[in-house]
Formats: structure tokens, C-alpha cells, sequence
């Protein structure tokens, strides 16, 4: 599951070049097709460029929000930061280096990873293939971020040079070249809109991939068996669904009473914590308790307290819980 949102904005937006398309077929005069042709494919990568912009930003905002530890960024990532953001010569200019170096001191690596990835956005110029692997092996660590891109009916070689073939269009055109869209076909533009959103899904999919493995990294791991959290699902197996005050986990034992908000996270999702004296249980702890559902066995927290499924996690039912303690 992605948190990111850039894939589910684009889809609203790329409906507007496929009206344009779609109108195109209504109308007879060649001068107003060709227009709106014109427009469509224009538009489509207007919208192409804001989608990566957006995704760059978006990914480096929840990594500079979760990471617990900077270090666990890419080494080109550090790299490009650190080049980026102590430009000063040290013997040249010693206070404004030393000011640049103290600069990442605490959290102000996420600030510079910020600075960072706007001035790289603003030196993007074209979202070509090339400047968009580019950008993310820098801002992400991603090698080639289209890697893996295909569909059941074209190939990644077939899905780039359409990409290419288009981008070019949009380039004439944008320098008024009349001839750009010289037997170009309705369908042909239709092929290149369906096209984009595959790009846009697998590059979503990718840079969400490389920023969960990056901020997992440091994640405070907590393990779902755990004496404390069967305590808890034990008490509410046999009091059923009324909400308690944490004076109930105060009286399982001391670990249960400052432990019990893990169980809001929402990998288990089993607890309404809204105060101290309003805890709910949810219904997906009965479920799992009634076999009907299974639960991650790690997962790791973030600095944003997001919380995440560990990539090694088993899913385990109640029935192995309570195996596992009736053993111990």
C-alpha cells in the first residue's frame, strides 16, 4: 500500500486530454481537430511534468518526516545533499563551511534534503526518460527507475520508445512546428494516454518501494508476540467490546499499561486510543480473534509514528498466539 498520492491525482487529470481526444471525433472542420490533437498531447505532458515534480517532493517530504536516521539515505543521496549544501571552501571561506557543515546538525539534514530536491526539480527542464532516471537515482537512490515497466501487450523497449516518439511531438509543437502531427492517428494518441498512466503507476510503484525500504531501515521494530499485547487480547476474548480506561492495562501488568497504544497502530489496527480513559477495542481484534484475520508478526515505526508491516513478517492468527503462549 502506497501513501504516496501523486498516481491517484494524475488519473483525474489525464481525463481532461481524453475529452479533448474524444471530442476531436465530434467535429468536422480539420483546422479544430488538429487543435484539439495538438492540445491533448500538449496537455498530457504538462500533466506528466507536474506528476514527477509532485512525486519528488512528496517522496522527500515523507522520508524527511519518517526517517529516524539520515544515514540510512542512499549513498548518492548523501552525496548530492552534502555537495549540494557545503559548496563553501574550507580554507577560503572557514565560517560560511563550518555554518554549511552544522547546517545537518539534529534534523537539519531534512531541511537540506528539502532545499535539495526543489533546486533539483527547478533543473529539470524536460521530463525526458534519461532526466527522470536521473533525478530519482539522485533524490531516491533508485538506479533506473523504470526498470521492470511493461504491459501484457508492450514491451519496456516498446513503452520507451513510444514515450520518446511522443515526447518529440510535444516538442515541435511547442516550437510551432506545423508538420509534428503529419500522419499521426486518433488511436495512436489514444495508445500514448493509456501509455502514460502505466508510466505513472510504475513510477509511483517504485519510488514508494525504495522510500518504505529506506525509512524501514531505522524503524523501531516491535513484535506482535508479545506477552503484553496477548495479555490485552486475552482480557478483551473474555469482556467482550466495551471500551475501558488504561487502569484495566494498569492492572494486566505494567508493560501492558505502557505498551498498550501499539496495538492502535494501524498494521493491527486493534485499538481506539482517543484518551487514556476512552480506549475501544475495534472490531478487527474480535476478527482476529474468530480466525478471520491475520496479523503482521514485526512491524517497524517510523519518526512520523507511521507504522509499516516488516518486509520479513510473518502474518500469524490468533490460534498461533495462543499456541505460542500456552507453550511458554
Amino acid at each position: 500500500m502506497s501513501y504516496l498520492k501523486q498516481e491517484v491525482k494524475f488519473s483525474e487529470l489525464i481525463k481532461e486530454p481524453m475529452i479533448l481526444l474524444e471530442i476531436s471525433t465530434a467535429v468536422n472542420e480539420p483546422r479544430f481537430v488538429e487543435a484539439l490533437l495538438k492540445s491533448s498531447i500538449i496537455l498530457s505532458f504538462a500533466y506528466w511534468e507536474r506528476f514527477v515534480e509532485d512525486i519528488l517532493l512528496e517522496g522527500c517530504e515523507f522520508i524527511s518526516e519518517g526517517l529516524r536516521n539520515p544515514s540510512d539515505l542512499p549513498k548518492k543521496t548523501q552525496e548530492k545533499i552534502a555537495l549540494f549544501s557545503v559548496s563553501e571552501n574550507r580554507e577560503k571561506n572557514p565560517d560560511e563551511f563550518t555554518k554549511s557543515v552544522w547546517s545537518f546538525a539534529g534534523d537539519g539534514w531534512s531541511e537540506q534534503y528539502m532545499k535539495f530536491v526543489h533546486e533539483r526539480i527547478d533543473r529539470i527542464n524536460t521530463p525526458s526518460i534519461q532526466n527522470v532516471k536521473t533525478v530519482c537515482f539522485e533524490v531516491f537512490g533508485i538506479r533506473n527507475v523504470f526498470d521492470g515497466l511493461s504491459t501484457d501487450s508492450m514491451t519496456n523497449e516498446e513503452l520507451i520508445e513510444l514515450f520518446d516518439v511522443f515526447i518529440e511531438k510535444r516538442h515541435r509543437l511547442a516550437h510551432g512546428d506545423s508538420t509534428a502531427l503529419k500522419n499521426t492517428t486518433r488511436e495512436e494518441i489514444k495508445q500514448w494516454l493509456n501509455s502514460e498512466l502505466v508510466f505513472v503507476n510504475h513510477l509511483e510503484s517504485m519510488v514508494w518501494r525504495q522510500i518504505a525500504k529506506i525509512t524501514m531501515e531505522s524503524a523501531k521494530e516491535y513484535g506482535l508476540m508479545s506477552r503484553y499485547i496477548y495479555q490485552i487480547i486475552e482480557y478483551f476474548r473474555r469482556n467482550g467490546h466495551k471500551p475501558v480506561t488504561n487502569e484495566v492495562f494498569q492492572s494486566i501488568s505494567p508493560t501492558a499499561n505502557s505498551n498498550y497504544n501499539k496495538l492502535g497502530y494501524l498494521p493491527w489496527d486493534l485499538l481506539d486510543i482517543r484518551n487514556p480513559k476512552e480506549i475501544f477495542p475495534k472490531e478487527r481484534l474480535f476478527a482476529f480473534i474468530a480466525g478471520k484475520l491475520k496479523l503482521p508478526s514485526k512491524i517497524g515505526v517510523l519518526k512520523n509514528q507511521l507504522a509499516f508491516p516488516k518486509e520479513d513478517a510473518d502474518y500469524l492468527s490468533y490460534e498461533d498466539m495462543l499456541k505460542h503462549f500456552q507453550q511458554n
